[in-house]
């Protein structure tokens, strides 16, 4: 049976920071490696707008597009469409040696509805001293400067 694609309510919407939920009843096992890779393409010219790889669950998982929140890899495109567009998202499930199993449905593309769900599950970056004193010297050196400037 095909991959299931739902796009979110209302209206199946889909874009960056916007969950789709991706269904299959494959059980598996799958090697390593396994993943989810997501095509969101315009209609009716099939450019890639967007493409996320996700790890491979077996069963439903809903999952946010641009935010890596089950450690994803997010590669929007150069190419996009108006808000309001028309879209299709191809879901394909592939292991090391090929396809397993694919699905796809249509959607409505929003490029800035998800900008909040992008910013609270985007991974934060902590920073910490270097344990590196070249580095710690090369950071003093900008800051002598920029006060300098002021």
């Amino acid at each position: 049976m095909p991959i299931t694609v739902t796009p979110a309510p209302p209206g199946t919407l889909v874009g960056p920071g916007i969950a789709i939920t991706l269904s299959s009843d494959f059980i598996g096992p799958l090697p390593d490696g396994s993943e989810y890779q997501i095509f969101i393409t315009g209609i009716p010219d099939e450019f890639l707008i967007w493409q996320e790889h996700v790890p491979w669950f077996p069963g439903t998982r809903t999952y946010w597009l641009g935010t890596q929140s089950e450690g994803g890899i997010s590669l929007p495109t150069t190419r996009t469409v108006d808000a309001g567009q028309s879209v299709s998202i191809n879901v394909d499930l592939v292991e090391p040696t090929g396809t397993v199993d694919t699905g796809s449905a249509t959607a409505t593309w929003q490029p800035t509805l998800g900008l909040g769900a992008q910013i609270a599950l985007r991974p934060q970056v902590v920073s910490a001293p270097s344990t590196d004193p070249r580095i710690d010297e090369i950071l003093n050196a900008v800051r002598r400067q920029l006060v300098d400037q002021t």
